[in-house]
């Protein structure tokens, strides 16, 4: 069987969020990537948040206690002959792995995690453990889909938060029906005997991306709050917002 090579998106938050899938991105975009060497500058606010200039440097971000990290994009995948697949990021970074760890890690949205450790295991309790960890991790801006959906369709923001649009957009219609139990599910929680309210308690205690949304839906509407590139998203989805 001869090699063979795709491009697969990055299973992100907003994926997730509207009921599995992967967020669509742009491989020409990927290939035409560099990534840039532009410094961080400090914004001071009342949320006192150290902004990136780009996507690339969101990992140098600092606000509240939030951990972020190095944000690796769609994966370009390559499959050998010898039972190996070559992962490399929309940053251009490569690893190889064994099929078998390929598979798993994909399948449990932890692709990000074969470019952080050093020996990659496919044990039950391993997973579970990476995706507790990957979990806890925030590499995009938990708003970018809302971003997008309101340059696109010209939407008028003026004087509203992030909540108030996103539960107005298309997004918050297909969001996923019991969202929160479907998170428990995934990270192995508990759900039996508690209530709606636990069980989504237990589920931003592990992933730092809705737990940062829930605590910036009543922030004013700003797509430049943690990134401040002009239009940043659009580098991620390929898909340029209608604005003429």
């Amino acid at each position: 069987m001869k090699n063979t090579k795709k491009f697969i998106a990055t299973a992100s938050l907003s994926a997730l969020l509207l009921g599995g899938g992967l967020t669509a991105l742009n491989s020409d975009v990927f290939a035409a990537y560099e990534k840039s060497n532009s410094k961080l500058v400090e914004v001071l606010s009342q949320e006192s948040i150290t902004k990136a200039k780009n996507i690339t440097e969101i990992d140098n971000i600092q606000y509240e206690d939030f951990k972020f990290g190095e944000f690796y994009g769609g994966f370009s995948i390559h499959y050998n002959e010898n039972g190996t697949t070559k992962v490399t990021s929309f940053t251009g970074e490569s690893v190889l792995v064994d099929n078998e760890i390929f598979n798993k890690y994909s399948n449990e949205v932890i692709l990000e995690q074969l470019f952080e450790i050093e020996n990659p295991d496919v044990t039950a309790e391993v997973i579970q453990e990476l995706k507790r960890k990957e979990a806890s991790i925030i590499r995009m801006d938990p708003w970018a889909m809302l971003y997008n959906e309101i340059e696109s369709k010209k939407i008028d923001t003026e004087g509203k938060t992030f909540g108030q649009l996103y539960d107005e957009s298309d997004l918050k219609k297909f969001e996923a029906p019991e969202k929160f139990l479907s998170y428990a599910n995934f990270y192995g929680i508990e759900v039996e005997g508690k209530t709606t309210e636990e069980i989504k308690d237990e589920v931003l205690n592990i992933n730092a991306s809705l737990k940062l949304m829930e605590e910036s839906r009543d922030l004013l509407y700003d797509p430049n709050w943690l990134v401040e590139a002009e239009k940043w998203w659009v580098e991620i989805y390929g898909v340029q917002p209608t604005d003429q």
